[in-house]
């Protein structure tokens, strides 16, 4: 016998405790994932750029996604690297995180900070992202999503532009609340 056992923290949970506190959280957190696969970005647009300089700014993309799920979903971080022909010619990387609402479509504006890495290569695209299709520029990315107690890193590497450029041309923005 210990006197200290008395006083232990771990005296309250008996292991039958403990499998059913594990039991109920996981309950809890599979029941507010069931909806993260219907969550669906509607459309993004560039909105607005700021330049500072020749090589650095910020890009204003408005955002409108389709969330069904109860938490509101946030684009915790996100970073970007814009090449030609497996050159880096420009970064991006978000400033704040960006938030959109629960149950429904909501939009929001995720702001970026561009430098620009090589400026003779964004001068042979020329200034209009628009017409960076046809020119090889690829794009790799991350990006955090998280809906407070859950986070999720999306990555890909050598993403065409105009792949990109059409996941959102297409669609039409939805009205948002």
């Amino acid at each position: 016998y210990s006197p200290l056992r008395k006083f232990s923290p771990l005296r309250k949970f008996s292991p039958l405790r403990l499998a059913k506190f594990a039991a109920l959280l996981l309950l809890i957190l599979l029941s507010s994932c069931s909806n993260y696969k219907k969550i669906a970005v509607k459309s993004a647009q560039l909105t607005q750029i700021e330049m500072d300089s020749f090589t650095a700014g910020k890009i204003g993309v408005a955002i409108v996604v389709d969330n069904p799920t109860s938490a509101t979903i946030k684009i915790e971080s996100a970073e970007a690297q814009l090449l030609l022909e497996e050159r880096v010619f420009a970064t991006l990387e978000s400033l704040e995180a960006t938030a959109f609402q629960p149950k429904g479509v909501s939009g929001a504006t995720c702001w970026l900070r561009l430098k620009i890495v090589d400026a003779k290569a964004l001068l042979k695209l020329g200034l209009d992202p628009s017409r960076w299709q046809s020119k090889g520029v690829t794009a790799n990315y991350s990006l955090l999503l998280s809906n407070g107690s859950i986070s999720k890193r999306f990555k890909e590497n050598g993403l065409p532009i105009e792949q990109l450029y059409n996941r959102f041309a297409k669609r039409e923005a939805p009205e948002t609340r």
